[in-house]
């Protein structure tokens, strides 16, 4: 029988290292088959989503280009503006932070007139 099979001729200790060892080796193995396979979905996650930003900026660019999308972006213009007036007009700023909103949207307005 000990011929037959050698680990009966090892001590407990030597069984448990080689037992210990092979352990070892298969969850590296498993880890390095988890990681890849992690990278593999977060690669095709962001490729996803990546072309959704993308149809959903085409299918925007198309409905501003619309009579719809025209008529719905004049509403929120509109709707934005009397919002800004009301605000003015029951929030009133002090002029210094006036003077720093002013600022920030100078970049916005400039956008705007080109």
């Amino acid at each position: 029988l000990e011929k037959r099979f050698p680990v009966l001729q090892q001590s407990a200790e030597e069984v448990i290292g080689h037992l210990k060892d092979a352990l070892y080796l298969t969850l590296d193995d498993l880890q390095l088959r988890v990681n890849k396979e992690m990278d593999r979905v977060a690669d095709r996650t962001s490729s996803v989503v990546e072309g959704s930003r993308v149809l959903v900026a085409t299918q925007l660019h198309a409905l501003q280009r619309s009579a719809l999308g025209g008529a719905l972006a004049s509403g929120l213009d509109e709707l934005l503006s009397r919002s800004e007036e009301a605000a003015q007009l029951y929030l009133p700023l002090s002029d210094e932070l006036t003077w720093e909103l002013a600022q920030r949207m100078q970049p916005y307005e400039d956008s705007e007139d080109e």
